[in-house]
């Protein structure tokens, strides 16, 4: 008989304790699909009542200029559930409040209407209300009938013809099929969709499994086992993986449930169709997995250096947003699967899922999409198995400080910052560099040039290096320059940053376009300053 691998029986052994637990069972599984269709059900059915009813709510709107001659209160007079106040100035009471809308015919609206001119009208209401939203709407309804009729009679003219009015008949015609169309709108969601539910469903197994069993005080118990931290880490994480799978199918089986639920609207019917293929479903599984993946691990490693499941969630709300910001990106227009995108954590697999959706996938950037999550995935493991060996982090109460502890200064020769005091550093200049931009623009050339440079490069590392007390020389790298250091001097100011700027935009004119008359802009007020 085979020995089964310890990470195995760790791997069964939590997933069986998470699978017994009732309130597991009922959060991860039961909850979706009735909480989804009760959802769906309870928001549409109150979004058409409220519809309904404002449909039929009587509504004022104003009426000031001059009109009378011309017939358009009888347009307007015909729409249903609105009446009409004659007033003096129909901005005003707009915005008082006392009528729903507004509209205002300009002065001599009747006799530039007989001579064949144009003439304006003014309509008003409320943004924020939905009221005079919906008197708007009517408005408009009435206002464009009246119009439609002002154009026939002059088409009745002499030598005149619809076609002398509208020279071109442009037909507009979709040529995409639409198993494709299908697929570009369900990119819109999908991808998104998807990515939110596997967030939430690794969160709940990595913080029990770790933040969770260090609160109730069995891990301590499971650390006495006769196995590596990373055989630990690695059974954890295959149950994390599975309870995280096993409740976004839940929940996406029961978002696709209504889904399917609702009616096509009959003017997509035949345009749109939302099959997917077998093999890019069986691809978009896979992403789905990933993203179990990806996120188990590296919330595990964040989660074990909480004490409680409370302090799990505080630490873990920064990285659920981190995890936002790239999903939002992919929605960018232009933004698609490339060699730099396929890189980026969680940007990658929403934009493959995109991809796959349209099928428009590359085989290779797949793979590279695949083989750089799992080396995201990876590095989160091996973060979290070198926790598992760190006594303050199993037993004390450090928290996320313990991830970027360092050594004592007296046991190193040459004290420089570790790479949590770096990344810490830069983190504190981009969010300085960030709002300072707002304040920034518009000022001087000159100007904006020394405060970023002296005030927020230069000051932040300054106070860093004394703060700490690090040394100077091995940290700032204080050395005489040789022969390559001045000729790359030399020719960096001798405009080799232009060179430079026009290969990054040309590098990165397929992912990020860098705005060209912001640069050229830029340019020409160097040259500026540059003469005498």
């Amino acid at each position: 008989m085979l020995t089964q691998h310890p990470a195995w029986c760790i791997m069964r052994k939590e997933v069986r304790e998470a699978l017994r637990d009732r309130k597991t069972l009922v959060i991860m599984l039961a909850l979706p699909l009735v909480l989804y269709p009760l959802l769906f059900l309870a928001v549409g059915q109150a979004t058409q009542i409220q519809r309904e009813r404002l449909d039929r709510e009587a509504l004022e709107i104003a009426v000031s200029g001059e009109f009378e001659s011309t017939g358009v209160m009888e347009h307007l007079e015909a729409i249903d559930a609105t009446s009409w106040v004659r007033v003096d100035d129909a901005e005003n009471a707009v915005k008082q409040g006392r009528v729903s809308a507004g509209v205002a015919f300009s002065k001599g609206f009747s006799r530039e209407l007989s001579g064949g001119q144009q003439s304006a009208v003014h309509v008003y209401y409320d943004g924020a209300d939905e009221r005079s939203q919906v008197a708007e709407q009517r408005l408009a309804e009435g206002l464009q009938a009246f119009a439609e009729q002002i154009r026939e009679e002059r088409l009745k003219g002499p030598g005149v013809t619809p076609a002398y009015v509208e020279p071109m008949a442009v037909e507009r015609e979709n040529v995409a099929p639409p198993v494709r169309q299908g697929g570009w709108l369900l990119g819109q969601i999908l991808p998104m969709l998807v990515s939110f539910l596997m967030i939430g469903a690794a969160f709940y197994p990595a913080v029990d499994l770790t933040a969770g069993e260090k609160e109730r005080g069995t891990l301590q118990t499971l650390l006495t086992a006769p196995v590596s931290s990373l055989t630990l880490v690695v059974g954890k994480f295959g149950a994390v993986l599975v309870l995280s799978v096993l409740s976004g199918l839940a929940n996406l089986a029961s978002v696709a449930l209504v889904a399917l639920s609702m009616p096509v609207p009959e003017a997509f019917a035949n345009d749109v169709s939302f099959a997917i293929a077998p093999l890019n479903g069986v691809l978009i599984f896979i992403c789905m997995i990933l993203l179990g993946m990806m996120f188990g691990g590296v919330m595990m490693a964040v989660a074990v250096t909480a004490k409680g499941f409370k302090d799990a969630q505080n630490f873990l709300t920064p990285l659920y947003l981190l995890c936002v910001f790239p999903l939002v990106l992919s929605g960018v227009p232009g933004i698609t699967l490339s060699l730099a995108t396929a890189a980026v954590p969680v940007l990658n697999i929403a934009l493959a899922m995109k991809a796959l959706l349209l099928g428009d996938m590359h085989t290779g950037l797949l793979s590279v999409v695949i083989v750089s999550t799992l080396v995201w995935t990876a590095l989160g493991l091996v973060l979290a198995a070198r926790l598992f060996t760190m006594e303050a982090a199993l037993i004390g109460d450090a928290g996320l400080s313990v991830i970027f502890r360092r050594r004592p200064v007296l046991s190193r020769l040459h004290p420089v910052p570790t790479v949590g005091e770096a990344v810490t550093l830069i983190g504190l200049i981009f969010m300085g560099l960030f709002y300072a931009s707002v304040w920034l623009h518009g000022q001087p050339l000159l100007l904006q040039i020394h405060l970023t440079q002296w005030g927020l490069l230069g000051l932040p590392t300054v106070v860093l290096v004394l703060g700490l007390r690090l040394d100077v020389r091995q940290t700032l790298v204080l050395r005489s320059p040789g022969f390559m250091g001045l000729a790359s001097g030399c020719l960096i100011g001798a405009g080799t940053w232009y060179a430079a700027s026009l290969l990054a935009q040309a590098l990165a004119g397929d992912v990020l376009p860098m705005p060209g008359p912001q640069l050229q802009a830029l340019v020409d007020e160097i040259v500026q300053l540059q003469k005498p």
